[in-house]
């Protein structure tokens, strides 16, 4: 594994008081925190991608049956 892509001299071996390192959810590179965003679905990274818009669209429920029915009427059994 080449570790060179952990480490980023701009941005994870610089010193910045009350900042700490984290690494990138999506692209993996190690970064100061306070310059990462959170994502829609929880990783943390630099770029957050937006959400979807078809995410939010709700189908409408069917109604499915009839205006009015007949119920079947009864057996009738002559002896």
């Amino acid at each position: 594994m080449k570790w060179s892509k952990f480490i980023s001299p701009a941005e994870g071996t610089r010193f910045v008081a009350g900042e700490w390192n984290a690494i990138d959810d999506r692209f993996g590179l190690k970064m100061k925190a306070g310059s990462m965003f959170k994502q829609w679905d929880g990783f943390r990274t630099k770029a957050p991608q937006p959400r979807h818009p078809q995410d939010f669209i709700r189908g409408q429920k069917e109604r499915i049956g009839t205006p009015w029915n007949r119920t079947e009427p009864d057996d009738v059994f002559v002896n």
